[in-house]
């Protein structure tokens, strides 16, 4: 059965998916409609291009495996299955990377089950390899999905612009954290495509860094740091500060030596 899911710009500047030829890329958002709640279905190219292509010449063999090649969908054997073109007890299926990251899944649809078991973590782990070999990021290759009817929507998803990792390190440092733990956030939610952990786009960056990044033992002692400024350096620029003012007041040459009184 097909289902309704959604398509967002960033689909089409997918630079992996630019590679392949437009049938695949035509074949991907295809496969989404015949997808079950977690982003599988059966591997049968002859029904999938009945449902998808019901009326071109294309080779959906050849583009499934294009898709494949690219780290786009997982196509596996699993147990259980009573598919009568298979042998008894199996089927093949095929499973849409990331696919509850990139799809919200609501309705009755949300509280149902896959007919099909999950690949193994490790077909799992090399699809991820094979993406970020790729493009060193996870694609983004799709939306979240509506609730089947535009307008119906709760708000408008607010516009994200990442941040870059020279910004990312400033608020760290501004904040009392190092580099190295901005470095190492920026990372993940780089390759994350600012996703966390949950699968939840990230709106708010400066916000997710303070409810999970910025904790205390990573904190570098910063109020020691003020401390020894304010026993040291503080004071040297308060007197600085004093000394100009003095100059200018009175005239004195860039050489004279004025006396003045600490202020506190």
């Amino acid at each position: 059965m097909a289902r309704i899911r959604t398509v967002k710009p960033g689909f089409f500047k997918n630079e992996i998916l630019a590679d392949l030829p437009m049938a695949s890329r035509l074949l991907f958002i295809g496969l989404w409609t015949l997808a079950d709640c977690e982003g599988r279905l059966e591997d049968r190219p002859k029904r999938i291009k009945a449902e998808i292509f019901p009326y071109d010449n294309v080779d959906v063999t050849d583009l499934i495996s294009r898709l494949q090649s690219a780290g786009f969908i997982i196509r596996y054997t699993a147990s259980g299955g009573n598919d009568t073109e298979s042998e008894v007890g199996e089927m093949k299926v095929i499973q849409v990377v990331n696919f509850k990251v990139h799809q919200r899944i609501t309705g009755s649809e949300a509280d149902s089950e896959s007919d099909y078991p999950a690949p193994d973590k490790g077909l799992i782990e090399e699809t991820t390899r094979k993406q970020l070999g790729s493009t060193k990021e996870t694609p983004r290759t799709t939306g979240k999905e509506g609730k089947g009817k535009e307008g119906k929507r709760k708000g408008k998803e607010r516009e994200f612009s990442p941040p870059s990792i020279d910004e990312f390190k400033k608020y760290f440092i501004e904040n009392g954290f190092s580099e190295k733990l901005a470095e190492r956030a920026w990372k993940g939610y780089s390759a994350a495509e600012w996703h966390d952990t949950k699968g939840n786009k990230i709106l708010n960056w400066k916000q997710k860094c303070q409810n999970v990044w910025f904790k205390p033992e990573d904190q570098k002692e910063k109020s020691s740091a003020k401390k020894e400024k304010g026993n040291g350096e503080l004071l040297f620029e308060q007197h600085e500060r004093f000394t100009e003012a003095n100059k200018q007041q009175y005239g004195g040459g860039p050489d004279d030596t004025f006396t003045i009184l600490d202020p506190y």
